[in-house]
């Protein structure tokens, strides 16, 4: 087999997946009407976070680019997509009043290399429920005004 024929049956047809991958990828928050940034192949929108600019700054200007446009907008890490919310009332619903359904941040820990990480705003699913469980009492509103005189 030649050069050409391998470009051609080979190396075309999986540089074109991989276009159409990412293209099918990148499309969610189009598709679904949902404000957000042109992302860019391979990093998403986080392209330049780490080097360029920390996370905290890429969160911060994201946040302050959509503040106002939407009760939140779309981002993708890589090809994943992830919602970031900009309404206050809607931050909380989400986080008080339905925060059963919304107990998974999508964050990494390893509680056995790094017991701290596992910390109630990492972990997920029933261990959350656990630690909640447990917490709560603790910072009850009557124990949280014995604490704090103001």
């Amino acid at each position: 087999m030649n050069l050409i024929g391998i470009i051609f049956y080979i190396i075309l047809p999986i540089f074109g997946s991989i276009y159409f991958y990412a293209k099918r990828k990148f499309s969610f928050f189009e598709e679904n009407g949902i404000v957000h940034r042109k992302p860019s192949f391979p990093f998403g929108n986080f392209s330049g976070v780490g080097k360029k600019i920390h996370l905290s700054k890429f969160v911060r200007d994201y946040y302050e680019e959509f503040k106002g446009k939407a009760a939140f907008a779309g981002f993708y890490s890589f090809f994943q997509p992830i919602y970031m919310i900009t309404d206050p009332e809607l931050a909380k619903t989400v986080l008080i009043k339905d925060f059963n359904s919304f107990v998974n941040r999508g964050m990494f820990y390893n509680e056995e290399l790094e017991p701290i990480s596992a910390n109630l705003t990492l972990v997920e699913d029933d261990y959350w429920r656990f630690l909640r469980h447990k917490f709560s009492p603790t910072f009850s509103s009557g124990k949280i005004k014995l604490m704090y005189s103001i």
